[in-house]
């Protein structure tokens, strides 16, 4: 009997760790103020190279993920509310940094240190920050990539250091243009052309 109660404790056990490892992300809807895509937070020890690698390997319902890329207040807070970041354990002695897509251009020796020439994975601007008290700081002279640290905020660190897991960021590949849409293209800048033509002759008639 205590054999069976020790199986079926270790089956749940190893069932929630399954369930855990493979949560489902989540969508920060447009009915929310939101921009449709998806976020999820993956539990792997790694590297900023690496996991920003491992996240443009992922898809979600056809869409790439990448880095997430936090670029507004809202979008920031929908996150750290989602995935429970804003109850932090102060004393916690292991504080929990996930890797998020933001580098600094110029790195390992960017100039503008420390809150200069930081830059997202997608190319989106960068006008908006999340930045810990006295963060970033290029602490050692060489912290070039960004973390949600310990659920407060945003933290600079070494992108060689391993950090405890990042976030991923599920978002449409950008329109391409169908065939049809390209020959409507071409056929209005041949018409713009015409019509500037038109137009000279008509004022060379004048002179």
């Amino acid at each position: 009997m205590k054999r069976n109660l020790l199986l079926l404790a270790t089956g749940l056990f190893m069932f929630s760790m399954v369930g855990m490892a493979e949560a489902a992300p989540v969508q920060w809807g447009s009915a929310d103020g939101g921009n449709n895509h998806w976020y999820d937070v993956i539990s792997d020890v790694t590297t900023w190279e690496a996991a920003s690698t491992a996240a443009q390997t992922m898809t979600h319902d056809g869409m790439q993920g990448h880095l997430a890329t936090l670029t507004s207040i809202e979008e920031d807070t929908f996150v750290s509310d989602e995935f429970n970041f804003s109850s932090p354990d102060p004393n916690d002695p292991d504080p929990v940094n996930l890797w998020l897509g933001g580098y600094q251009i110029g790195e390992p020796n960017p100039s503008g240190e420390p809150s200069g020439n930081w830059a997202w994975v997608t190319g989106e601007t960068w006008f908006f920050a999340n930045w810990l008290s006295n963060e970033p700081n290029d602490d050692s002279g060489n912290e070039d990539h960004l973390t949600y640290y310990n659920y407060y905020g945003w933290n600079d660190r070494h992108g060689g250091d391993t950090q405890q897991g990042y976030i991923v960021e599920y978002e449409p590949a950008a329109a391409i243009p169908t065939l049809n849409e390209w020959g409507l293209i071409g056929l209005s800048l041949l018409l713009v052309g015409i019509s500037h033509s038109i137009i000279r002759n008509r004022k060379s008639d004048f002179v």
